[in-house]
């Protein structure tokens, strides 16, 4: 039993793979490729021009600046920035493929009740 929780455990975690996707901002972000543009609530890796990256949850933004519960961090200190995405669909099939196999595995290691002693006279 304690194997088919961890497979179950597992699959959910895998069918949910996230991926980061270059995020268009500032003036002109609108025109910049085909990429939805930053909006309150995205989950944001930011690589700053001077070195080292912030990850964030967007509170609020604008054309100058964007902001997180604890600070803002204005356009001219940013050298890229990066959303967090979930693409649900690559890992469902191998979710349920696991799940599955979790299936096939609970009921390979489950003694027929006759084979416990139950009910065999």
């Amino acid at each position: 039993m304690k194997r088919c929780i961890c497979v179950l455990l597992v699959a959910t975690q895998l069918a949910a793979c996230s991926t980061l996707s270059t995020v268009p901002y500032g003036e002109g972000a609108a025109g910049k490729g085909h990429a939805r543009p930053i909006a309150v609530g995205d989950d944001l890796r930011i690589t700053f021009r001077e070195g080292g990256e912030k990850r964030i949850r967007v509170t609020s933004h604008s054309a100058d600046e964007i902001c997180a519960e604890d600070s803002c961090i204005r356009v001219t200190e940013i050298a890229n920035i990066q959303r967090a995405e979930v693409k649900g669909g690559a890992g469902i099939g191998l979710a349920v493929l696991l799940g599955l196999l979790a299936l096939v595995a609970v009921a390979v290691s489950v003694k027929p009740m006759g084979a416990m002693g139950y009910g065999a006279r």
